[in-house]
């Protein structure tokens, strides 16, 4: 079961275990306080206080509850560091006899990606750390203990203490309540919402409607009439008009015998596969899609899904509609000046020979502007292997077959680099993507920071990091040999690929010198690339330099 007021309401649950002679199998995922308070806050405007609170709260109701039960907990980081191991130790505490299917291994990898986190502990200020360290330290003693039969982590006389802040609390709480709240008045019209689903009978689709509660985050769950023809035909979504903005985190269609996910977007980019008909404007937000009706009839289009079957489907969706005046401004005055589609790429290529510092530049621009970025190549054997180093950096898994609607290609060549398109152009959103790639016409259309070294150390760390790397028997003279006489089969000859960016000398290329930005990365050097990006369309970046 999963649900978070199981923690509030688990001695129930144990209670009709026992009566049942049922024995559960017991785990207890636990997140940093701070990232679940801010979380609670963009979903509910909640105090970052009282969301810690409120984080004890639960997490006292569950740790009582499991008092004299054997248990397994884990922690929300852990779980996205090594999503394998994390399992295979959960299954092992429960019953040495289980284990997790590896067939199912590749889908949990695919799945488990650095972009799951948008909250992080490491960004609390100083004066917040100090706040709120008391529930930092009581996070730290629950996350460093090994679970044993009967054993808490937490001594009675500690637990006492936090029963005394809770009831504190909550005598505060009643006594600061208005004493005649006010009444909503339950006739008062709400919004609606609703989705047309094809049906074999191709002149008529099947609708469905739902009333939205405003200012309320809300799981609607409907049910596919016929989830056959969904490869053949699109879903409609009509939201209501009118003084409104509407957040969608999550949609995903899932059959419902096995649980089965055959389509899901939860990210800016995942979104990117919907299209919008021009009363529904798209505003950029780097963690949910979030749109504002500018006209009548405001739809969006989910495409047929291909992997669609003739089971049991539901299509589920987590969304909230609010007034949020200034978002509702700032839209409709774009939208007067911006087609949905705009004719002008989004499209930004962070570009470099191997070892010249692209990591570097993708870590700056997601530290200092909240950018961050996909790779052509994955990097799955060095910055995509590892979540922690994948967050530092910034780097976020490229899905190809969700992102630009195909697998990727065996040789991305000048005269197919028309499947970025969707990257360029079906949001609003800065798109930027590591390359090693020389320079060519293809990149016309797009904006390009490029980022170059001294030849001699490039080659010196090339050299390394091929030996360190790669399965060949060979010796590290031997790879700087062949890297000094351009023989390497990636990326060429280093004076040839630097040359073909220099001698394109197009007003769409940022050139950065790696020791400038490593050695003294200046107000100067930051404002150079703020000015370049804001070049774009929509370059809002998540920073101001004045």
């Amino acid at each position: 079961m999963d649900t978070p007021e199981l923690c509030r309401v688990l001695p129930l649950w144990l209670e009709v275990c026992w009566t049942k002679k049922i024995e559960p199998y017991l785990l207890h995922i636990v997140r940093h306080p701070y990232e679940v308070a801010l979380a609670l806050r963009k979903a509910q405007g909640m105090d970052l206080l009282q969301g810690h609170v409120l984080w004890l709260s639960y997490v006292r109701g569950a740790m009582s509850a499991l008092d004299s039960h054997k248990l397994c907990l884990i922690t929300f980081d852990q779980l996205l560091a090594d999503p394998v191991s994390t399992f295979s130790s959960v299954f092992s505490s429960w019953d040495p006899s289980l284990s997790p299917l590896t067939s199912s291994y590749s889908s949990l990898l695919d799945y488990v990606q650095p972009s799951l986190k948008s909250n992080h502990a490491g960004s609390m200020s100083d004066q917040d750390r100090e706040r709120l360290a008391p529930f930092a330290r009581f996070y730290e003693q629950l996350r460093r203990v090994q679970y044993e039969h009967g054993a808490l982590p937490i001594d009675s006389a500690d637990w006492e203490i936090v029963d005394s802040v809770l009831a504190s609390v909550g005598q505060w709480k009643k006594k600061s309540a208005p004493a005649h709240p006010q009444k909503r008045d339950l006739l008062q019209a709400r919004p609606r919402f609703s989705v047309a689903f094809p049906s074999a009978n191709r002149d008529e689709n099947i609708v469905i409607s739902h009333e939205l509660i405003p200012g309320q985050w809300q799981k609607l769950e409907l049910t596919v009439p016929e989830p056959a023809v969904l490869s053949q035909y699109p879903i409609f979504i009509n939201f209501p008009s009118g003084q409104r903005t509407l957040q969608i985190a999550s949609m995903q269609l899932e059959h419902e015998d096995n649980g089965r996910i055959i389509w899901k977007a939860s990210t800016p980019q995942e979104f990117d596969v919907l299209e919008f008909n021009d009363n529904l404007h798209r505003v950029v937000d780097l963690n949910a899609l979030v749109l504002v009706p500018v006209g009548d009839n405001p739809q969006a289009v989910i495409p047929s899904i291909s992997e669609a079957q003739d089971l049991p489907t539901k299509l589920k969706l987590w969304l909230k509609v609010q007034n949020d005046q200034l978002i509702i401004n700032q839209a409709r005055t774009k939208s007067k000046t911006h087609s949905t589609v705009d004719s002008k790429s989004n499209l930004v290529w962070l570009a470099s020979y191997p070892r010249s510092g692209n990591t570097l530049l993708r870590t700056i621009l997601r530290h200092n502007f909240g950018l961050k970025s996909y790779s052509v190549y994955n990097d799955l054997n060095d910055i995509g292997k590892f979540i922690e180093v994948s967050e530092v950096v910034g780097h976020q898994y490229m899905h190809w077959k969700s992102i630009v609607g195909q697998d990727r290609p065996q040789d991305i060549s000048p005269e197919n680099f028309q499947i970025f398109d969707p990257l360029r152009y079906k949001s609003q959103n800065l798109k930027l993507v590591k390359t090693h790639s020389s320079y060519h016409a293809g990149f016309l259309a797009d904006k390009i920071i490029y980022i170059y070294r001294d030849g001699r150390a490039v080659l010196r760390s090339y050299a390394s990091y091929k030996h360190s790397f790669t399965d060949l028997d060979q010796s590290l003279s031997g790879f700087f040999d062949e890297l000094l006489c351009g023989c390497d089969n990636f990326t060429g000859a280093w004076s040839n690929h630097i040359f073909s960016w220099i001698n394109s000398a197009q007003d769409n290329i940022l050139f950065l010198k790696f020791e400038d930005i490593l050695y003294a990365f200046t107000i100067k050097n930051a404002r150079k690339i703020y000015v370049f990006s804001r070049s774009l369309n929509h370059g809002k970046l998540a920073c101001d330099l004045g």
